[in-house]
Order: structure tokens, then C-alpha cells, then sequence
């Protein structure tokens, strides 16, 4: 099964890690991110770890306006509380003490972390047998990958499934679709299978293709005995089909008094 992941929800997405025990989460790319079995752990775990940097951040606050490093801002015009720098220039306004030591992403989201979709990252065992892709569409297209270098990174409605971004779970398409066309359109979901592997030139070794390549020798083999014992089961059902037509048509002897 793929794993899930908390996604930033940009153009160019990063992916959130959780550290500090629990107690942290930092956006990262999607091969350093924390994977979660379930949409509902993701959820659930990203959220303690938000609410726990929130309380230290409340924690600081409290202290920095009892030091004085965060004052009341009396000025008009600005936000409620000013973190004081070396000189005025280089003061900080912010509507809460707090706010000063979350970052960013937090303090513009909290109470409204759901706005984060999930993504999703597939494993490679997920390769090996039967795996479900899913893909978005619009009335502009299938969402894409455009073949321009400007663009790299970006994804686009386009009208060609050749060029259609694959997501391995349903929850990441179907937040795609949310955060480049609103709430309408489709998920499109396909059932896919490796069914072999061709070496072109000279590649180095790789583990996850030798897997697949295995899997894919591995069904044949099996789809090959399959089909052998359901012509041994078939050869042995109309023998004794015919056997038994003979006896039924072979006449009864009668014994004379």
C-alpha cells in the first residue's frame, strides 16, 4: 500500500517531516517526508505536532512579554504586539506574542491545518503484484506535466493522456484536482501490472527493476502451471464424462429364469 503524506499544497509541493519526537513538523522533499499507513494517522499526527509547536510557541511568547523583548505596539496603524529589534527598523509586528516564534505556514494556518492536502508516495513492494494509479481530469484536459523547461516543476490541464501526472492514491488526485480546478472534475482510476522488463544497453544493476522483473517471471510461471492444470482438470473431466456415456449406453444383460 502507498504511503500517505501531508502535502503543502504549491505548484512545486514539499512534504512534511515530523521530528523531535513528535513534536515538530518542517517541510521537506518527498523523499525525506514521514509516511503514515492511513489518511487518518497523517492527520492526526501532523495536527499533535502543530498543537505541540504552537504551545511551545505560546510558551515563549508569554515569557518574551514578561522580559520585554515583546511589547505592546501603542502606534496606530500596526499589529497588536512588536518584537523588538536593535534598532526601530528592525522591529517585527505580529497580532500575537506567539507568532513570533512559529513559522510562517503555521501562524497564517492555525486552526485550519485540513487546507494541507495529502499526498501520497508508493512503496516497492507496492510494484510487485497488481497497484492502482489515478489520474485527474477536467473539462480542460488531464492534469499534466508540460514539456516546457520554464515550466518544469508545474502542472497544467492538457489535453493529451500521454503527458497525465499518475498519483497512487486517490486522496492526491483528488486534492490536485481541488488546488488547479476548484471542486469539480474527475478522478480516473486504473489498474496496473508490470508485466516485463527489457534491458536496453548496458545498465548498471538495480534492485527495485530486478524485483520486477522477478515478479513479472514469477506470474508467468504461475499463469503457465494455471493453465496447464486447467487442461489436465479439463482433459480428466471429459474422460470421465465419456466413460460415463459408455456405461450408460453399453446394453444390461438379462439373466433368464
Amino acid at each position: 500500500m502507498p504511503e500517505f503524506l501531508i502535502c503543502d499544497g504549491s505548484q512545486m509541493p514539499k512534504y512534511v517531516r515530523i521530528d523531535n519526537k513528535g513534536k515538530k513538523a518542517v517541510w521537506v522533499d518527498m523523499g525525506e517526508a514521514t509516511g503514515f499507513p492511513t489518511a487518518e494517522k497523517a492527520r492526526g499526527i501532523f495536527e499533535t505536532a502543530c498543537q505541540a509547536m504552537i504551545e511551545s510557541a505560546t510558551a515563549s511568547g508569554a515569557r518574551a512579554l514578561k522580559s520585554g523583548v515583546v511589547a505592546k505596539n501603542e502606534g496606530h496603524g500596526r499589529m497588536g504586539y512588536l518584537l523588538k529589534g536593535k534598532t526601530s527598523r528592525h522591529n517585527k509586528y505580529a497580532t500575537k506574542p506567539s507568532d513570533f516564534f512559529l513559522p510562517m505556514w503555521l501562524s497564517q494556518k492555525r486552526g485550519r491545518l485540513h487546507d494541507f492536502p495529502l499526498g501520497s508516495r508508493s512503496m516497492p513492494d507496492d510494484l510487485l503484484g497488481v497497484f492502482e494509479l489515478f489520474y485527474a481530469r477536467s473539462d480542460k484536459g488531464w492534469l499534466s506535466r508540460p514539456q516546457r523547461k520554464a515550466a518544469e516543476g508545474v502542472l497544467t490541464w492538457i489535453d493529451t493522456f500521454g503527458l497525465a501526472v499518475p498519483f497512487t492514491s486517490r486522496e492526491a488526485a483528488e486534492a490536485a484536482l481541488s488546488t488547479h480546478h476548484g471542486h469539480s472534475g474527475y478522478v480516473v482510476k486504473t489498474s496496473c501490472a508490470f508485466t516485463a522488463v527489457e534491458t536496453i544497453g548496458r545498465p548498471s544493476g538495480d534492485d527495485t527493476v530486478g524485483r520486477i522483473a522477478s515478479a513479472c517471471e514469477a506470474r508467468d510461471i504461475r499463469a503457465a502451471m494455471d493453465e496447464s492444470a486447467l487442461a489436465r482438470l479439463k482433459a480428466l473431466a471429459e474422460r470421465e464424462a465419456a466413460t460415463a456415456a459408455g456405461s450408460l449406453a453399453a446394453p444390461k444383460k438379462t439373466s433368464r429364469l
